[in-house]
């Protein structure tokens, strides 16, 4: 089963406009599988490795991530994927960067 703060490879195909595509790092945000979807969908943020001073985007360390460098959440690019778009499990984001994860897509989303 796929956990809140777990950061997995994933394919996001190809890219309309500015979307993040292709083969990276995600980490994932909704609690559980909306199962009532078919196939069943998650939330999730995709991450890259350039830095860019954005209030939208969230650090998270190689360390206990099990990424091989420093990434960064982008927020800002908040979307729901298919579990089967989900390959290898990198590791977990560290609880204060899931917290300011939150807190960036509470006020993206004026929750």
């Amino acid at each position: 089963m796929v956990s809140r703060g777990e950061i997995y490879l994933a394919e996001l195909g190809e890219p309309v406009g500015q979307e993040q595509a292709g083969r990276r790092p995600i980490v994932v945000v909704s609690a559980q599988p909306w199962l009532d979807a078919h196939p069943p969908v998650i939330a999730v943020i995709p991450l890259t490795r350039t830095y860019r001073d954005r209030s939208t985007h969230v650090e998270i360390e190689k360390d206990s991530s099990g990424l091989s460098t420093t990434s960064y959440a982008k927020c800002e690019d908040l979307r729901s994927i298919s579990l089967h778009r989900l390959g290898r499990l990198s590791g977990r984001g560290d609880v204060m960067a899931m917290l300011n994860i939150e807190a960036i897509l509470r006020r993206l989303l004026a929750l």
